[in-house]
C-alpha cells in the first residue's frame, strides 16, 4: 500500500507523464510529429462530432464515445486550445449519466484518462460525479470477477473481453487511489488477472482469435503494461516474451503496406476494421526494447493514413532508429500457434504464402490448461494455406464467419469429415473436444534455405474420430520462385477419399494438358498440377457462405478440389503463381514411385524431391 501510494503521489498517474508531454511538445517539428499531429487533431475533431446522447443503445461504434476522450484531452494538453478541453467536459457531462451497455471498459478507460490528465482543470462538481460513476462501475466489475459472473469473468483470460475489462479496472484503481476506499483493491484485482493473462499469452507473439481481435488485445495489454509500470513498478513489455515477438507476427502476417493482413481466425482483411490499430503497441515495444523494425512498422501505419491516437504520440520514442522495410527478414516461424510465413520479397508484387497448423489456442494453452475456454473465434483450420501475390488474394481463408466449418478452410478432408471444433448448427468454434481427447495438430519440422524452404505438419490429431485417421502429414515446400508443392501423406481406415481444398476469390478456371489455370483477372492467378501415388483428379466449382453466417468477409468464390484415391498414399499439389500473365506453367512435374521430379525446361533446372515423415530431401539434379 505504501509503495503504491508513493508511486501515485503526483498526477498524471496513468500512461501519460510530464516528461512524455514535454517530449511531444518539444518535437512537434520532427519528421514524425509534424505528420502525426495534424492527422491526430483532425481525427479528434471529426470524431468529436459524434455527440453522445443519454442512451447508447443501438448506436454504431458506441465504444468510440470512450475512446475519443483521451484524444481530446491530449489534444488540449499539447496545443493549449481550450475548445478541446471544453468539448471533453461537455462529453463527460453526458457520459457519466448514460447507459453504457456492455462497453463499460471503453467508457471507464476514457473517463480515467480525463480524470487523471485534466484533474486540475475539471469543475469540482463534475469530478465528484465522475468519481461516483467510475467507482460504481468498477465495483460491478470487481464483484463480477470475484463471483465469475458472466462469460468474460469466468476465469477466461484467453478471451479479448476478459482482457479489456481488467485493464479498465486497473486504470480506475490508479486514478482514484487515495480518494476511494476500494481503489487499491481494484488495482490488485486487475494486476492479478493481467499477470495471469501475461503468463499464458503465447510466447511467439501470435493470437488465436485473428488479427482483428489481436489488435484489441494488444492495445489493452500494452496500455495496462504502462499502468502497471507506474503503479507496481513491473515492466511487462521487457519481461513477457509475447511483447518481444509480437512485432514479428504482426509484420509477417501483413502485406507491405502494413494496413492489410491475412485473415486466419475471426479477422477482417484490413487493420482498420473496428477503428483498431497496432501502431501504438509497436511504438511502445520499440521504445522499451529498441526494436527498429517495430518502429518502422508503426511509422508506416501512421504515415499511410491509419488513425493516429493519443497512445501513438505518447509511446513514440524518436531515439529509436527505424529499420527500413527492405532489410526485414522474408520468413518467420511461430511455434506456439503453429504459423509459418514466407514471401519472395517485401513489395506489393511479391508472392506470399502463409501456413497454419497447431492447437486452436496454441501449444502452451494445450499442454498446460484443461479448464480455460475462450476459443470462440478460432477455426477448424489445421493445415490451412493462404496465397497472396501481385497485391491480391489468390487463395484465401474464410475470414470472419460465425459458423466454423472445415470445408471453408484450405485443408485436407476425409470425404465430408472435417476437424474437431466445427459448428454447423450454432455460432463460434467449439474447442471442448480438443480438451477432452488431448490430441491436436502441430508443426514438426521447419527448414529454410535459398533454394527452398519447407514445413512438415502432423494434422491427424485435429480430425474427428469418425475420419478414422491412422496418419495425416502435410508437407509444404516453397521453391525460390514462389511455387509451392503441397504433399498430403495419408493413411486412414475409412472408405472415403482424401480431398484437398483450395478456396479462391471469384475467378475463371480452365484445364489444359493436365494443368488447371485459375485466373483472378487479366494478370493474376495460379497454375495447379496434381499428382498421386495411385491417382489424383481435380474438379472446380463455386462456393458461398449463407448471408446469415457472414460477418467481415466476402465469403464466396471458386473452390478447386484435388482428390486422391485409396485409403493411403501421397497426394501432390503443385501451385505456381502467375506473375506476368504467363500462358503456361514453367514447372513440369512427374512422379517416379514417390519421388517428385520438377523441371523448368526454359532454365535447365531439374529437382528430384522426396517427402519423408521427418524431412524433405531435394536433389538439385541440374
Amino acid at each position: 500500500r505504501d509503495a503504491v501510494s508513493r508511486n501515485l503521489a503526483e498526477r498524471p498517474r496513468i500512461i501519460l507523464s510530464d516528461e512524455q508531454l514535454r517530449k511531444i511538445r518539444n518535437n512537434q517539428s520532427s519528421a514524425f510529429y509534424s505528420k502525426a499531429l495534424p492527422a491526430f487533431y483532425s481525427q479528434a475533431e471529426s470524431r468529436s462530432k459524434n455527440i453522445p446522447v443519454s442512451s447508447y443503445s443501438g448506436r454504431s461504434w458506441i465504444w468510440d464515445y470512450g475512446w475519443v476522450l483521451p484524444e481530446l484531452s491530449l489534444a488540449y494538453l499539447i496545443s493549449g486550445k481550450t475548445s478541446y478541453r471544453d468539448e471533453v467536459i461537455s462529453r463527460v457531462n453526458h457520459l457519466v449519466d448514460a447507459n453504457w451497455g456492455e462497453h463499460e471498459a471503453d467508457m471507464l478507460m476514457g473517463l480515467s484518462c480525463v480524470y487523471d490528465w485534466l484533474h486540475a482543470e475539471l469543475p469540482p462538481e463534475l469530478k465528484k460525479r465522475m468519481r461516483k460513476r467510475m467507482a460504481s462501475e468498477a465495483e460491478i466489475l470487481y464483484t463480477r470477477f470475484i463471483k465469475e459472473d458472466g462469460f468474460w469473468a469466468q476465469q477466461k483470460p484467453y478471451k479479448n473481453h476478459s482482457i479489456a475489462r481488467p485493464q479498465a479496472l486497473g486504470a480506475v484503481g490508479a486514478v482514484l487511489h487515495g480518494e476511494h476506499s476500494m481503489a487499491l483493491n481494484y488495482s490488485v484485482m486487475a494486476h492479478q488477472h493481467m499477470r495471469w493473462v501475461m503468463d499464458i499469452m503465447p510466447d511467439d507473439g501470435a493470437w488465436h482469435e485473428g488479427f482483428l481481435y489481436q489488435h484489441i488485445v494488444a492495445e489493452a495489454v500494452t496500455r495496462y503494461a504502462a499502468i502497471a509500470e507506474k503503479v507496481f513498478g513491473e515492466n511487462f513489455v521487457r519481461t513477457v516474451p509475447w511483447f518481444r515477438n509480437f512485432p514479428a507476427f504482426r509484420r509477417h502476417g501483413s502485406f507491405p503496406d502494413m494496413t492489410s493482413n491475412i485473415d486466419f481466425g475471426n479477422s477482417a482483411r484490413h487493420e482498420g476494421a473496428g477503428n483498431r490499430s497496432s501502431s501504438s503497441v509497436l511504438f511502445k515495444i520499440a521504445s522499451e526494447l529498441g526494436d527498429g523494425r517495430a518502429q518502422a512498422m508503426g511509422e508506416l501505419l501512421v504515415n499511410r493514413g491509419k488513425r493516429v491516437v493519443s497512445w501513438d504520440l505518447i509511446f513514440y520514442n524518436p531515439a529509436v532508429t527505424p529499420v527500413p522495410l527492405g532489410q526485414w527478414e522474408r520468413s518467420s516461424y511461430h511455434s506456439d500457434l503453429g504459423y509459418y510465413f514466407w514471401r519472395s520479397a517485401w513489395n506489393n508484387q511479391a508472392i506470399y504464402w502463409a501456413f497454419r497448423a497447431g492447437p486452436p489456442m496454441g501449444m502452451k494453452h494445450f499442454q498446460n490448461y484443461s479448464d480455460i475456454s475462450g476459443w470462440a473465434h478460432a477455426d477448424p483450420d489445421a493445415g490451412n494455406i493462404i496465397l497472396h501475390a501481385g497485391g491480391k488474394y489468390l487463395i484465401w481463408d474464410d475470414g470472419y464467419v460465425y459458423k466454423k466449418r472445415t470445408d471453408l478452410q484450405n485443408v485436407p478432408m476425409i470425404g465430408g469429415i472435417g476437424q474437431r471444433g466445427e459448428t454447423n448448427s450454432s455460432r463460434w468454434f467449439a474447442g471442448h473436444e480438443f480438451v477432452r481427447v488431448k490430441e491436436t495438430a502441430q508443426i514438426t519440422r521447419v527448414a529454410e534455405g535459398d533454394l527452398y524452404s519447407y514445413v512438415i505438419a502432423d494434422l491427424g490429431g485435429s480430425y474427428k474420430s469418425e475420419a478414422r485417421i491412422n496418419s495425416l502429414l502435410r508437407h509444404v515446400l516453397y521453391l525460390y520462385d514462389g511455387t509451392a508443392v503441397i504433399v498430403d501423406t495419408y493413411s486412414h481406415s475409412s472408405d472415403k477419399p482424401l480431398r484437398a481444398l483450395f478456396h479462391s476469390p471469384p475467378g475463371n478456371v480452365q484445364r489444359q494438358d493436365g494443368v488447371w489455370k485459375y485466373k483472378l483477372d487479366a494478370d493474376r492467378g495460379y497454375f495447379l498440377r496434381a499428382l498421386g501415388t495411385s491417382s489424383a483428379k481435380v474438379s472446380h466449382s463455386n462456393y458461398s457462405v449463407p448471408a446469415k453466417d457472414r460477418h467481415m468477409s466476402n465469403n464466396a468464390g471458386t473452390l478447386i478440389t484435388v482428390q486422391g484415391s485409396g485409403s493411403s498414399g501421397k497426394l501432390f499439389t503443385i501451385i505456381e503463381p502467375i506473375r506476368f500473365n504467363e500462358s503456361r506453367m514453367k514447372w513440369r512435374a512427374g512422379l517416379t514411385g514417390e519421388t517428385l521430379r520438377l523441371e523448368r525446361p526454359g532454365d535447365g533446372v531439374v529437382l528430384n524431391i522426396d517427402f519423408g515423415p521427418s524431412d524433405v530431401v531435394v536433389t538439385d539434379a541440374k
